[in-house]
């Protein structure tokens, strides 16, 4: 039998629930893996903060754990890009193993992490930083080993899958939506990153990087999130029997084409039945497509993804990827019909065929647009006029 020490880096609601899992299975654990799980250090921000994990050492100091010799795993959880990007390379440099959820800092130096563990002979897994308890980062990797994923679609983000569950089910508004969603602990007081779509970008562009086996700047991904949706929009939605998702995409067909944008899916696509905080993501590819779902937001669904990551480490699986630094060239752009809302004064060019869904707002029209694109509705539209994609097809 092995003892095997754990350091935590951050020890917030994540962190602080996987040392509740561990202590609660380290029985479980030891008789499947043979390994005895010691949670040993924790760096924290208020060392004076009473805590019930008396067991644990805490520090202010991330070189306590993460030069500790002692410490095997490291399991990152904090927040923020630099500072953490800093503790996960000495950490690997140390020779530990590196568990993340911070999609921030994956999604900005994926490449770097895996290149330096593997010079350690370590491993670097973040299950976690995407799509929360949906298991999605290795079933991808494993996927490539022998196909080439053409697609991907995933409604990425619970914050905003509940929002608009609830303003399309209950006709309640965005802003009473958000103040729910922060009281339930489903938002942040800063919900910036989750409304606008921030975090979807960060996310697809971690599994389009696995995908292509080439990073991808994340800069250069457009993201449009949900805060510009109102009942209006709503009650046009509901007339055209169409649902509104929060989607990220990749297609890698004749062009590289990566975005986050807020669309709209009819009763037959998969995506419809998804609701609240639970997430899915499509894969397709040249042999199969499949299918991944779970709830996506919340500290049990994200602490069962690190649990996850730990358990491969223990049993010595290897999950070797290589993603190159390259320059690609990508683009945002989606053809089809759209949902538009126009100030009254406003004209769509003759050049485009449209009907009107609604023009009882004194302010506003509702339209359905055809055949046109997002490069195009996003110079046309004015800063308070709203444009949605409508997906076609069943998946």
């Amino acid at each position: 039998m092995n003892n095997v020490n754990i350091g935590f880096l951050g020890f917030g609601v994540v962190n602080s629930g996987v040392y509740d899992i561990l202590t609660k299975n380290k029985q479980r654990i030891l008789k499947s893996t043979n390994k005895n799980i010691i949670p040993k250090k924790a760096l924290i921000r208020d060392i004076y903060k009473k805590r019930n994990s008396t067991n644990m050492i805490f520090s202010s100091n991330p070189l306590d754990i993460v030069d500790d010799p002692t410490i095997h795993i490291v399991i990152e959880a904090m927040g923020g890009i630099e500072f953490p990007r800093r503790c996960i390379l000495k950490a690997l440099n140390n020779k530990k193993h590196v568990i993340t959820v911070n999609k921030a800092v994956v999604s900005k130096h994926l490449d770097e992490f895996l290149k330096v563990a593997k010079e350690n002979n370590v491993l670097f897994l973040f299950e976690g930083s995407v799509a929360g308890g949906t298991k999605i980062i290795k079933p991808l990797i494993e996927e490539c080993r022998f196909d080439s994923i053409t697609e991907i679609k995933g409604i990425l983000n619970g914050t905003t899958n509940y929002i608009l569950s609830k303003m399309y089910n209950e006709n309640i508004s965005y802003d009473d939506c958000l103040k729910e969603a922060q009281k339930l602990g489903f938002a942040e007081a800063d919900p910036t990153d989750d409304v606008k779509g921030i975090d979807v970008k960060r996310k697809i562009n971690i599994l389009s990087s696995i995908s292509k086996g080439v990073f991808i700047d994340e800069d250069l991904i457009d993201a449009r999130g949900i805060d510009d949706i109102n009942l209006l929009d709503i009650k046009a939605f509901k007339k055209l029997n169409l649902i509104p998702k929060l989607i990220g995409y990749f297609r890698d067909l004749e062009v590289l084409n990566i975005g986050v944008s807020p669309m709209l899916v009819d009763n037959s696509h998969v995506f419809s039945n998804i609701n609240n905080s639970f997430n899915i993501v499509s894969l397709k590819g040249d042999t199969k497509d499949s299918l991944f779902s779970s709830l996506g937001a919340g500290s049990l669904p994200t602490g069962s993804a690190i649990l996850n990551d730990l358990m491969d480490i223990l049993n010595e699986k290897n999950f070797d990827i290589d993603i190159e630094k390259n320059e690609l060239d990508i683009n945002s752009k989606l053809d089809g019909d759209y949902y538009l809302r126009l100030k009254k004064n406003r004209e769509i060019s003759k050049d485009y065929k449209y009907e009107v869904i609604d023009d009882s707002d004194d302010n506003y029209n509702c339209y359905r647009i055809f055949d046109t694109n997002n490069e195009y509705l996003k110079n046309f539209c004015l800063e308070d006029e709203f444009y949605c994609h409508i997906l076609k097809g069943a998946v």
